[in-house]
């Protein structure tokens, strides 16, 4: 499929895989690393986007996603980095954002504040973010499962 269509900026490789199929060899390679620390899967991920495949990025969002349950409220760090030295389209911000992030955040209530600050910012993915991280959080908090940042004040 040619990404290219459906982003302003020139990509390098704009031919990628479709998500189901990434999603797919993800989940088999994750089965051999789940058990490693953490960290270690993180830094794994860390090289996968070091490399600037859009493809080797979403597997890198995906195993950290995997990594949910066992989220810090340091792995913040990590993410906003990655945000910030990544992310360079609109399907890497909304992935991130939706699903390692978004969980974060729901996971940690009072990183929306921290999140919300990135409105401002003259990065465009960071302003995105701002937004975009939420949707976890609120669509909890729709279905009444989530306290807000005000109420776990």
């Amino acid at each position: 499929m040619n990404a290219q269509q459906f982003e302003k900026e020139k990509l390098e490789r704009a031919m990628v895989l479709r998500t189901g199929v990434v999603r797919k060899i993800s989940a088999e390679h994750f089965k051999e690393i789940r058990n490693l620390p953490k960290e270690e899967i993180f830094k794994l991920c860390e090289e996968l986007l070091q490399s600037g495949d859009g493809n080797l990025g979403e597997i890198a969002r995906d195993w950290a996603y995997r990594c949910r349950k066992r989220y810090e409220k340091k792995d913040f760090r990590t993410f906003e980095r990655w945000l910030k030295k990544y992310i360079r389209s609109w399907g890497s911000c909304d992935h991130l954002c939706v699903h390692p992030l978004g969980h974060l955040v729901l996971q940690f209530p009072k990183l929306a504040a921290k999140v919300k600050k990135w409105a401002r910012s003259s990065n465009q993915w960071e302003r995105r973010a701002a937004a975009v991280a939420l949707i976890p959080a609120l669509r909890r908090k729709q279905q009444g499962q989530y306290r807000s940042t005000h109420e776990a004040s």
